[in-house]
């Protein structure tokens, strides 16, 4: 990509903020899902992640755990031992999502359609 551009260091440095900023949403969105589903008590261990604090509620337990989790995979330090499992975690989101919405359009939930 950076042959055909006219001034490579631009495509260079969007790739780089283009990465950050989606990693950055992702540690800053986990924490606050995680803490919603802590809310909901499915899970009777995972409670304790539900608490927020501060005006925003912010789930600063669960930020530690984001943070714990990430430094792990940080330590590990080889990235062809991180990439089978970070692509089976977002592969089984994927999945999830769509087995989601197939089950809300099998349904007929509220707000959806049934077009088949």
């Amino acid at each position: 990509m950076s042959m055909v551009s006219a001034f490579s260091p631009l495509i260079t440095a969007g790739i780089f903020g283009a990465t950050l900023s989606s990693a950055l949403a992702c540690l800053v969105s986990a924490p606050k899902v995680f803490q919603c589903l802590c809310k909901d008590n499915l899970y009777p261990l995972i409670g304790v992640f539900g608490k927020g604090y501060g005006r925003n509620d912010e789930p600063l337990r669960a930020y530690f755990l984001t943070y714990i989790i990430a430094a792990c995979f940080i330590l590990i330090a080889e990235l062809n031992t991180i990439a089978p499992i970070i692509s089976n975690f977002y592969l089984c989101s994927y999945c999830l999502i769509n087995f989601s919405c197939f089950h809300a359009s099998i349904t007929n939930s509220p707000g959806t359609t049934h077009s088949l």
